[in-house]
């Protein structure tokens, strides 16, 4: 049963109630692409020959890459797009949430930009998208680099597992991923706590949170701020439905490729769990995530000719929470002539 349509309804009625001049207004370059299929958020900005364009990994929006736009903006154009289903990026009556939707969208956001050549950087789940849209399109997308994810079949895993740890975790309910994959129930349930998604998030994903305070805060605050204005979270729908497409189909780019995996991101290893919570809380999520020790050289698999490297004493959202290794070895990579 396809449950996607309980989203697009009320994304849609939720559109005409927006503020749209508040949803662009917060950073320069913010607007929204109508694409037949949806509406993408985007953010444009700096100069320079190549356009690197980053997908937010959810539930980050695009002013949370300021720092990455100061590192990169002067010497390339950057642009920074959220994912149909999330933020501001409201899919439309029809969009089903599969990998090769989110690839027809990367491609279509690409097209209606004009400003290729293009690097296309994709973190987690978006990665798989983004090797379906650069397979499929070697002139558009002349370098790919991609981040935090593994290999289709473990990622499936990943998956299910990091469903039961996230609700277990942040709502204390156990099940996870059984609620989130009965259709509609999901959906309605996860839409009430969509204001309080990026706050019981961004806790559990940057690494020492408790310590590093100010990191925190630098995620919490656009973060918040945008799912008090609307923001969108899709999550059961994607759950649901991204992975209903056959592996065979991703495809093996032969552009360059830069591969980068954080090393201390619980949500890919659970021994990492000990590093980030204490007592009962800490004995259920790494009982729960035991089965979690991901490839980190997973993603290989389809493109065994990448460049990998790894961040050392970072989490999930690499780059974000580390920007300038992140930034520096992203833009060595765009900068090195084909390999």
């Amino acid at each position: 049963m396809n449950a996607t349509i309980w989203d697009t309804h009320r994304l849609t009625r939720r559109w005409r109630r927006l503020d749209h001049g508040a949803i662009t207004g917060t950073r320069p370059g913010i607007r929204v692409l109508e694409l037949p299929t949806t509406r993408v958020r985007v953010r444009v900005a700096g100069t320079g020959p190549v356009t690197l364009v980053f997908v937010c990994d959810p539930p980050n929006v695009v002013e949370q890459y300021d720092d990455v736009i100061a590192r990169l903006g002067p010497r390339h154009r950057i642009v920074v797009m959220e994912s149909p289903g999330f933020g501001f990026s409201f899919p439309k009556a029809g969009f089903g949430f599969t990998r090769h939707e989110f690839a027809d969208v990367q491609v279509a956001v690409l097209c209606a930009l004009d400003l290729a050549p293009y690097v296309l950087v994709a973190p987690c789940v978006a990665s798989f998208a983004a090797l379906t849209a650069a397979a499929a399109n070697p002139t558009l997308i002349t370098k790919l680099v991609l981040m935090q994810a593994t290999s289709w079949s473990q990622q499936k895993v990943w998956l299910n597992e990091v469903a039961k740890s996230f609700v277990l975790g942040t709502l204390g309910l156990p099940f996870g991923n059984r609620l989130g994959a009965v259709p509609f129930l999901a959906q309605a349930l996860f839409g009430l706590g969509e204001r309080r998604f990026p706050e019981l998030t961004h806790p559990v994903a940057v690494y020492r949170s408790r310590e590093r305070r100010a990191l925190l805060a630098k995620f919490l605050e656009p973060g918040t701020e945008a799912f008090r204005q609307g923001a969108c979270n899709c999550m059961p729908s994607l759950y649901q439905r991204y992975f209903s497409d056959g592996e065979a189909a991703i495809g093996s780019p032969r552009q360059p490729t830069l591969v980068l995996w954080a090393n201390r991101d619980f949500w890919h290893d659970s021994e990492a769990v000990e590093e980030q919570f204490s007592g009962m809380r800490g004995l259920l999520l790494k009982t729960i995530l035991r089965k979690v020790a991901s490839d980190k050289r997973g993603l290989l698999e389809y493109v065994p000719h990448a460049t990998f490297a790894e961040i050392a004493e970072t989490g999930h959202h690499l780059e974000l929470e580390n920007p300038a290794e992140v930034c520096l070895l992203i833009e060595e990579f765009v900068n090195a002539g084909p390999r």
